[in-house]
């Protein structure tokens, strides 16, 4: 199978690609098609828009990859045999994309490696990556994103929300996705319960807040370290950079001519090993003993929440470093290594967190290098950058989305 993805693996795959890709495996060839399923699967198909050749209904790829679009649509199978290979397609799907994401990150491929990751929280979540990810929450539904989208709430500036405006308070003009409900919900709890319980009924909503306060918050501070290759013991240059997330900060595109507008530039020698530090702070809304176990329900097993830390350069799809974490208990830090351009020049850089098993709580985070010869670094330090709070999220709300949108950059990512 690693074999097979070294050959067909490139470096701007697209989803769909990778969805036929990861069924086309070895691992998928014993999977069960029995007497007259090659009719159902043509129905099944037929029934989700999937695009199949007409000689392949017998294929068990072709049964994989149905069964898997079936579990992102919540489409119902036509019978309980379909059931119990939907399972066993699951249950072996993550391992085949972690491997997925090995070989793109080995080639250095940044945006084939998160459509992976992408695929990874579909297969969790079971729902596509179009898909709203307020419907994550249990008990919501289509036609509750609908009323949330449309619905207005006023937050004032020490973070206390209400329906009733005033001249210190900033408008919401609907609530768009997963992160800005954790947002007002974290700031003004009654606000967002009572208008949950008006679309979910009271039997339902505290099940609704219950996930809502176990999702993970994750604080994000960075410090940027250029070895010195001179120097021995710890004799080192620093060059420290702060970033507090203050969560959410979504993922979001940025067109290249204003990536670095606001950006302070960090000056570090060319070709030289860097360190880029990060402390990572898991937090959440409520009061609960963080659990490692993820709200997935349509997961036919448990899973345990991981990360994923990608560096990479969106400008020339080069992926730098790329390192898997586990559950964060309360404060984890990792270093993640990297070599500055060869050629003095202006590069931004962007460190990716990314959750292997939710849609739209990824994150990330641009430095901008400037690389230039030895002589001509300045190592003055860069200011502290200003903590991301509640506020920044609704001043830009119209902005900012649920997951990493489309960018000409990654053609699709």
């Amino acid at each position: 199978t690693v074999k097979v993805f070294h050959e067909q693996l490139t470096a701007n795959l697209n989803h769909d690609q990778l969805l036929k890709l990861l069924c086309n495996t070895h691992e998928y060839s014993e999977l069960p098609v029995r007497h007259n399923e090659d009719s159902l699967n043509q129905q099944l198909a037929q029934q989700l828009g999937v695009e199949v050749t007409d000689y392949s209904f017998d294929s068990p790829h072709t049964k994989a990859l149905l069964l898997l679009s079936a579990h992102f649509s919540h489409a119902p199978v036509p019978c309980s045999d379909y059931l119990t290979d939907t399972k066993s397609v699951l249950d072996q799907a993550l391992r085949i994309l972690q491997a997925m994401v090995d070989v793109s990150a080995d080639e250095g491929w940044l945006a084939t490696a998160l459509r992976c990751m992408n695929i990874v929280q579909m297969a969790v979540q079971a729902r596509w990556l179009s898909g709203s990810t307020l419907l994550t929450l249990p008990h919501i539904e289509q036609r509750h994103v609908d009323r949330l989208a449309s619905t207005s709430i006023t937050v004032n500036a020490k973070g206390q929300a209400s329906h009733r405006g005033g001249s210190r308070h900033l408008k919401l003009d609907g609530i768009q996705c997963l992160p800005e409900l954790i947002s007002v919900y974290q700031h003004e709890p009654r606000t967002v319960h009572r208008l949950l319980t008006d679309m979910v009924g009271d039997q339902c909503v505290q099940a609704t807040c219950d996930v809502l306060e176990c999702l993970p918050i994750v604080d994000v501070r960075l410090r940027l370290r250029v070895v010195d290759a001179q120097a021995t013991g710890d004799s080192e240059r620093h060059h420290p950079r702060a970033v507090s997330s203050g969560f959410p900060q979504t993922v979001r595109p940025v067109p290249p001519d204003q990536r670095v507008r606001d950006v302070h530039r960090l000056k570090v020698p060319c070709d030289r090993e860097c360190a880029l530090h990060i402390e990572l702070r898991r937090s959440q809304i409520g009061r609960k003993k963080p659990d490692s176990r993820v709200h997935a329900p349509s997961f036919p097993k448990n899973k345990d929440e991981g990360w994923w830390l990608v560096l990479g350069e969106a400008d020339s799809g080069e992926l730098l470093a790329l390192k898997r974490l586990g559950f964060l208990r309360r404060v984890q830090n990792v270093t993640l290594s990297f070599f500055s351009a060869e050629q003095p020049g202006h590069h931004v850089y962007t460190l990716y967190i990314i959750s292997d098993s939710y849609l739209g709580l990824d994150q990330q985070y641009d430095i901008a290098l400037e690389t230039a010869d030895g002589g001509d670094v300045n190592y003055s330090l860069p200011p502290e950058t200003s903590t991301f709070e509640l506020m920044d999220v609704l001043k830009d709300s119209h902005h900012h989305q649920s997951r990493v949108e489309e960018t000409p950059e990654l053609e699709g990512w």
